[in-house]
C-alpha cells in the first residue's frame, strides 16, 4: 500500500469495467484519485469499494455527463482551479451505440464520449500533466483498425448506421490524436499510450443490435472475453512504472500494434484536431 503515494491520477470510466479495474489497482498503490463520472450512486459505491482495498484512499469526484461538452468544461474549470499538477490522465469512458443518438448539443453520442470529451479533457489538463514528473496519458481504446473519419458527416446524418463503422471512426480519431501528442511533446518527455484490451466482459457491448449482440453473448463471451481485472493488468503496470512499452500503441499482452502511416501524418493530425475544436466550439 501507498508505494506511490501523492501521485495524482484523473480517471474517466472509473465506475465500470476496465476503468474500475484500473482504479482498484491504482488504489492499492496509494494514488490520489480524481474521478469524472456521471452516476452519483456509482461514485459512492466505488468509494466504498476502494476504502475496503485501501482505508487511506483519497478520492476527489466530479459528477459529469461526459457526452456533454458544457458539463465536461465545467468540471475541468474546477479541476484546474484546485490542482497545480496532475501526474497521470487515464481515459477509459467509452460507448458503443445500438443506434445513432445525438446529445442535447447535437453530437453523435458515442463520438462525444469515446473521443470528443477525451480530446477536450486532454487539451485542458495537458499543461498540468506536463508539470509533473510522470507526464503520462493513457487511453483505453482499440488502436490500429484503420477506420475512416468522415469529416463532413461525423454524426452519421447522411450515412447508414453500422456499429463497427461508428467505433472505427472514433478509434481512428484516438489513434491520430495519440500519435500527435507523442510527436509534438517528445522533447518534453510526455508518455502517451493507446491500449487495446481486446474483448472484455463489460457492459459496453450490451447495446449492440442483432447479429452483433448474438456474436458477443453466444460466442465471444464464453470463449474469448477476458475479465476487466485481467484487461487492467497491462495498464496498471504501465501507469505504475512496472512496464514501459517500446511504442505508443499496445495490446492486452503488452505487444506493440502497428497503425497506418496516415496516423502519423502531421497534416492529417491537424485536420483531426481542427475537427474536434470545431465541434466543441459549435456546442
Amino acid at each position: 500500500m501507498n508505494t506511490i503515494k501523492n501521485k495524482s491520477v484523473v480517471i474517466t470510466g472509473a465506475t465500470n469495467g476496465i476503468g474500475k479495474a484500473i482504479t482498484k489497482e491504482l488504489t492499492k498503490c496509494g494514488y490520489y484519485l480524481i474521478i469524472l463520472a456521471r452516476n452519483e450512486e456509482k461514485i459512492k459505491g466505488l468509494h466504498k469499494e476502494l476504502l475496503s482495498i485501501n482505508p487511506q484512499v483519497e478520492l476527489d469526484s466530479y459528477q459529469v455527463d461526459l457526452s456533454l461538452v458544457k458539463e465536461t468544461n465545467e468540471a475541468l474549470i474546477k479541476i484546474k482551479e484546485k490542482y497545480d499538477k496532475i501526474d497521470v490522465l487515464v481515459h477509459s469512458a467509452g460507448l458503443i451505440p445500438n443506434k445513432i443518438e445525438k446529445t442535447s448539443e447535437g453530437v453523435e453520442q458515442s463520438f462525444a464520449v469515446s473521443y470528443l470529451t477525451r480530446f477536450l479533457i486532454t487539451e485542458n489538463l495537458l499543461p498540468l500533466v506536463l508539470k509533473s514528473g510522470t507526464k503520462l496519458i493513457f487511453s483505453v481504446a482499440s488502436p490500429g483498425h484503420n477506420g475512416t473519419i468522415h469529416f463532413e458527416d461525423v454524426h452519421f446524418d447522411h450515412r447508414k448506421f453500422m456499429p463497427v463503422e461508428v467505433v472505427k471512426q472514433f478509434n481512428k480519431c484516438n489513434d491520430v490524436y495519440t500519435s500527435y501528442l507523442s510527436q509534438k511533446f517528445s522533447s518534453e518527455a510526455l508518455n502517451v499510450y493507446c491500449y487495446d484490451p481486446g474483448l472484455v466482459d463489460t457492459s459496453i457491448h450490451l447495446g449492440w443490435p442483432f447479429p452483433f449482440s448474438l456474436l458477443m453473448r453466444g460466442i465471444a463471451k464464453p470463449f474469448f472475453m477476458k475479465t476487466p481485472a485481467k484487461a487492467a493488468e497491462i495498464p496498471a503496470k504501465i501507469i505504475t512504472g512496472g512496464f514501459k512499452p517500446d511504442g505508443i500503441f499496445v495490446n492486452s499482452k503488452g505487444k506493440l500494434i502497428k497503425c497506418p502511416e496516415i496516423t502519423g501524418n502531421r497534416e492529417y493530425q491537424e485536420r483531426v484536431i481542427d475537427l474536434g475544436n470545431e465541434i466543441i466550439e459549435s456546442t
